[in-house]
């Protein structure tokens, strides 16, 4: 089959899609809002940070004397853009502030992980670990950011799409925070070819009634 590329942003492997055919698109901006994204990673069996709207989080914090068995979220990442990827559209602030900038406003727990984020990225059939790091945002992928990829593993989740990534926070344990359907793909330079990339896609494509 052949596969062209529809996008709103550039990537490496762009070159080797055809110039007509099926179109593969991949735009940054997500048409599901964070909520959305973070209820089907919920329903695919993730654990999840808390989430809801900024109001309701501080009236946690308003009760928590009166019923000490409620433990509140003093930190809340705001996603002041709902469908915004790659860092952007969202601020930390603790839940009062949050509250006098952005009371209804939709927000999400705030999982300490020391500037690091672990990604579960799949082309077609084949799924890495990639780890994120920042040296100087709380965002792991913002700043002056490292990654390593750790492994490559022989299952993906059975999310039916030819491209996404999962990214995770914690430490003990780990929280699905964000889906990405258009995930840049510049930690596989060096370990696929732009060609083997196109390729995963349009053999996902052709065969995704079978998986």
């Amino acid at each position: 089959m052949k596969l062209k590329l529809k996008s709103d942003f550039y990537d490496w492997y762009d070159h080797a899609f055809d110039l007509d055919g099926m179109t593969f698109q991949r735009i940054s901006k997500s048409i599901t809002t964070r909520k959305q994204d973070l209820e089907s990673l919920k329903n695919l069996g993730f654990r999840v940070p808390r989430f809801g709207k900024v109001i309701d989080f501080y009236h946690e914090i308003l009760t928590h004397k009166q019923h000490p068995e409620i433990t509140p979220v003093i930190q809340v990442v705001v996603h002041t853009d709902p469908k915004a990827h790659r860092g952007e559209g969202k601020v930390l602030l603790s839940t009062t502030e949050a509250f006098l900038r952005h009371p209804h406003d939709f927000c999400v727990e705030y999982i300490p992980s020391n500037r690091k984020s672990q990604r579960l990225l799949c082309v077609g059939k084949r799924t890495f670990w990639i780890e994120y790091e920042s040296k100087d945002d709380w965002r792991s992928n913002m700043g002056d950011v490292n990654f390593k990829v750790l492994d490559q593993i022989p299952e993906r989740p059975r999310f039916f799409l030819p491209m996404f990534a999962i990214d995770f926070v914690g430490k003990e344990k780990l929280y699905a925070i964000d889906l990405n359907i258009a995930p840049g793909l510049e930690p596989l330079k060096g370990i696929m070819t732009a060609s083997e990339i196109v390729d995963e896609l349009k053999n996902w494509l052709e065969k995704k009634d079978d998986i």
